[in-house]
């Protein structure tokens, strides 16, 4: 997206897509919509409680959801697996190999002829499966942490994920003189069915989607990135326009367009940019001065929501406008410079410098464009993003 010209009093971030081309995808799905058609498709009141129990709004009306993969997890005693779309659009649900929970989905889902229906009675998906593995979506989770604490140690790892259709954690190494070492030592802690191993492109490098001195839609005089969203905070009491974190600071003026010295639009009143392990974040919040508004075709809100492994996004940013995009993990990390970045979704397409801070669309509303992520960082082949409901938790 990017900022228009003045029009009377007000400076207005425009979509740079009109309403036909924010349309979701043919194949989008988030978790949160499926762990609710579970509850209301099978009839189970506790499930919906649960869920329900954890859910905020906005004053525009906008819902915040806050169940998610790993409370439905603890629901089901550790029972949950994952889950993903499978090449044919089929959302395929997984499960520990031989548990009661398995059992229980397997009987739900003939009941159900295979569908789940979302809470208005709607059909949500009408194709069910119900796929037995052998670790737990907790196990992948923890194994993922083992990584995230000490994959930085290794000289030849580059990124590490958690791949829900495989079931496992896939980790890209380097082909160096110790990888193989490197291989021996990370089976020896986690075991062979929970890794497997793909070969990086030392060529390949994560860069920040930042451009220095370049054009784009916002700047602070000296980087210039892309307005990815918005979102009220109820602790500053009001709105905020998302973008990156990176080459910004604390406090700083942020002006329109892409020229130094361009119009004042508003401040950055809160600033995240946090690696340390648990708690990673890349995203500042601006507060717009009056009389400026944010506004397009359609809100843009950062969501709390996570896209189904498979789901098609639509990424946006000044550079790249937008392109389709393929979720193929919601637990990603990648090493950069010796600093690993954790707790990323991870899409197939790369993006340019200028998008850092775009937002990436999930799926439509009436009114409002879900942003599941921003952009923060690209290799010439994939773009990772910081998760909404991580900026929603930083800046709530």
């Amino acid at each position: 997206m990017v900022f228009s010209g003045i029009s009377t009093q007000a400076a207005t971030i425009k979509d740079s897509l009109g309403q036909d081309d924010l349309s979701p995808a043919e194949k989008y799905l988030t978790q949160e919509q499926v762990f609710e058609a579970i509850a209301f498709t099978y009839g189970d009141p506790v499930l919906a409680k649960a869920i329900d129990a954890q859910k905020t709004q906005a004053p525009n009306g906008f819902v915040i959801e806050g169940f998610h993969a790993e409370d439905y997890s603890a629901y089901t005693n550790d029972d949950y697996a994952g889950m993903y779309l499978d090449g044919s659009g089929q959302l395929v649900i997984c499960y520990r190999r031989g548990s009661k929970s398995a059992e229980a989905m397997r009987a739900n889902n003939e009941k159900s002829s295979s569908r789940l229906s979302a809470r208005s009675g709607k059909t949500l998906v009408d194709s069910v499966a119900i796929s037995e593995v052998e670790h737990s979506y907790t196990e992948l989770l923890a194994a993922y942490g083992y990584l995230n604490k000490t994959a930085a140690g290794y000289k030849n790892i580059k990124e590490f994920w958690v791949d829900e259709e495989n079931n496992k954690i896939v980790v890209g190494i380097f082909d160096d003189g110790k990888a193989r070492q490197t291989k021996e030592e990370l089976l020896s802690a986690l075991g062979e069915s929970m890794l497997s191993f793909v070969k990086s492109d030392p060529e390949d490098k994560v860069k920040e989607i930042d451009s220095i001195n370049g054009t784009s839609s916002i700047n602070n005089n000296n980087t210039v990135t892309t307005a990815g969203g918005q979102m009220w905070s109820s602790s500053k009491g009001c709105n905020g326009v998302i973008t990156c974190a990176h080459g910004y600071s604390n406090n700083d003026v942020i002006r329109k367009g892409n020229q130094i010295n361009g119009t004042i639009i508003g401040q950055i009143k809160d600033l995240k940019y946090v690696y340390s392990y648990g708690n990673w974040n890349d995203s500042s919040f601006i507060k717009l001065n009056s009389p400026h508004i944010y506004t397009g075709v359609k809100y843009d809100e950062i969501s709390s929501q996570t896209p189904v492994v498979n789901s098609s996004i639509t990424l946006r940013g000044y550079k790249s406008i937008s392109k389709s995009a393929t979720v193929k993990s919601t637990n990603a990390s990648y090493i950069e410079d010796g600093i690993n970045w954790g707790n990323l979704i991870k899409v197939d397409k790369p993006m340019q410098k200028g998008d850092s801070g775009g937002g990436a669309i999930g799926g439509t509303a009436s009114h409002t464009n879900y942003i599941v992520g921003i952009n923060k960082s690209t290799t010439i082949y994939e773009t990772w993003l910081v998760k909404g409901s991580v900026i929603l938790n930083a800046f709530k």
